[in-house]
């Protein structure tokens, strides 16, 4: 379905993508300027960048290295702010050795996209090597673009929720 906004350009609403392997259904909203003074689809930009996280932890990172401009600020609030692409990587990398992280696949609800800017809502299900689930994140997340790189990028999220998911997750895999 077409919506026209109040810049008079319009918004293309796409039911029934698929954001990862699982097969969970997603909403992808893309952007079309009619001036087609862009060329960048920013809404399909994001939903590749994310859908890369659920291959693999290095093509997390490689997904990381080619979208994030080297001065991309990324607020993951209410945990922490990096200010660099190398920062970014430098917390993923954490997060693989701290907690195991392999791979993230990402449930789209929501992704909408007008100009350089995509708002999303996302459900991130963070997993190990042998697939089971460290915990999952609803997120709420706003990403800027300069051209085809991600210069601002910032999320929102409960974080006791997801650390109260962790030590319940181990047992559950332990017991297995």
């Amino acid at each position: 379905m077409e919506y026209p906004n109040l810049h008079g350009e319009t918004l293309i609403i796409v039911e029934g993508a698929f954001i990862n392997g699982l097969g969970w259904p997603a909403m992808v909203a893309s952007r079309h300027d009619t001036t087609a003074q862009e060329s960048v689809d920013y809404a399909q930009l994001a939903t590749r960048f994310f859908s890369r996280w659920a291959v693999s932890f290095d093509e997390t990172c490689a997904a990381f290295e080619s979208l994030l401009a080297p001065a991309c600020r990324w607020e993951q609030r209410p945990l922490m702010v990096t200010n660099t692409r190398v920062g970014a990587l430098r917390f993923l990398r954490l997060s693989h050795q701290l907690l195991g992280l392999e791979t993230i696949d990402v449930e789209l609800p929501h992704l909408v996209a007008t100009g350089n800017v995509v708002l999303c809502e996302r459900i991130d299900h963070l997993r190990r090597r042998d697939g089971s689930l460290i915990a999952s994140a609803r997120v709420a997340g706003i990403l800027e673009f300069d051209g085809d790189h991600l210069v601002a990028w910032r999320e929102h999220f409960d974080a006791v929720g997801f650390a109260l998911q962790m030590p319940r997750n181990a047992l559950i895999r332990r017991a297995r």
